[in-house]
């Protein structure tokens, strides 16, 4: 074999392997440039869901203080615990479990504007 083909045999060995390196290396930088589009992409969907879960939350912390803050549920509070402070531990233990079994029964139906505010909602798909 002469020496100019052995020559160019090398030089284009050496040039399929430089091509082969860059191009690994290349397609291994491209992959890590998408997953990491991809990580800020689901980074800033989350960040939105949860401002927006949040602002859900605030809206209805914010409507159970101010139902909380109201005279009437006050008033009715203070007479169902002088009631129930009247009874002794075993008849107010069984008294709480009648009730709480009572409201568990009962279908959540929105009757009026109030009750509607208080049952929670169901979260809507963002």
């Amino acid at each position: 074999m002469k020496i100019q083909y052995k020559a160019a045999f090398i030089m284009g060995l050496f040039g399929l392997i430089i091509v082969l390196l860059l191009s690994v290396g290349y397609e291994h930088l491209h992959l890590n440039t998408v997953i990491d589009k991809e990580l800020q992409s689901l980074h800033k969907v989350s960040n939105e869901i949860a401002q927006h879960l949040e602002s859900h939350i605030k809206e209805r912390v914010a409507i159970a203080t101010t139902l909380s803050s109201a005279p009437v549920i006050k008033n009715a509070l203070l007479k169902s615990n002088s009631k129930f402070s009247a009874l002794s531990d075993a008849e107010r233990i069984t008294e709480i479990n009648n009730r709480n079994n009572q409201w568990g029964k009962r279908q959540r139906i929105s009757v009026t504007p109030l009750s509607g505010a208080i049952w929670p909602m169901p979260l809507q798909s963002i």
